[in-house]
């Protein structure tokens, strides 16, 4: 299936400023394939493509003082997730991998030490098990996607999400629930090239 993918940002910056840009997916993934992508930012004067500690694609930008703003537009291919089942074995903590257990840890963006109260109000009262994970998935998907960006900090509820995004507030709503199991994406990934203005398909990189 292909799936469509939009970022776009726009700031008024007070001075120059050292930016990094973090937006791009790897062109070849386990699980998909970049079809077509694109990249464009008002004029910089300093761009060079690089990597993170973990392998993400990560532009280094310096913007000059004023508007600044990007937009990244992307075609994936990738094959649809599998079906929860609705008797799958939710594991304890105590069961998880112990490399797995750095995505239930609180962060700026997704306070999962805050999350107790509304996740055991929301779904503690539900059977443990696939069920209980499909309906925190669709929770997200319902009350979060689409929302106005929350502030970092902000925990109430249904304003903690975008921020922080999805598979996050999902890592942190589940982490609090009781013996609860983290599901998430692996921040660990990505690539890419540099260019301000860059336009890809499958196969090839170049700037434009």
């Amino acid at each position: 299936m292909l799936i469509s993918v939009r970022a776009t940002a726009a700031y008024d910056l007070p001075e120059e400023t050292f930016l990094l840009l973090m937006v791009e997916p790897p062109l070849v993934g386990p699980a998909h394939r970049v079809e077509q992508e694109r990249l464009l930012t008002t004029p910089t004067p300093f761009h060079e493509f690089g990597t993170d500690a973990y392998g993400n694609c990560q532009r280094r930008l310096v913007a000059p003082k004023g508007f600044f703003s990007f937009e990244f537009l992307a075609t994936i291919e990738t094959a649809p997730n599998a079906a929860l089942r609705e008797d799958a074995v939710e594991h304890p903590l105590r069961e998880l991998p112990a490399e797995s257990l750095v995505y239930t840890l609180p962060s700026r963006y997704c306070q999962s030490d805050l999350l107790a109260r509304m996740a055991r109000g929301e779904f503690g009262q539900l059977p443990s098990g696939g069920g209980r994970v499909r309906a925190l998935a669709d929770w997200v998907r319902q009350s979060l996607l689409g929302q106005p960006l929350a502030e970092p900090g902000d925990c109430s509820g249904r304003s903690v999400g975008p921020s922080a995004g999805p598979s996050w507030v999902t890592v942190g709503i589940s982490s609090s629930v009781p013996s609860g199991r983290p599901v998430g994406s692996d921040p660990r990934r990505r690539r890419g090239r540099a260019g301000c203005r860059r336009r890809r398909t499958r196969g090839r990189r170049g700037l434009r």
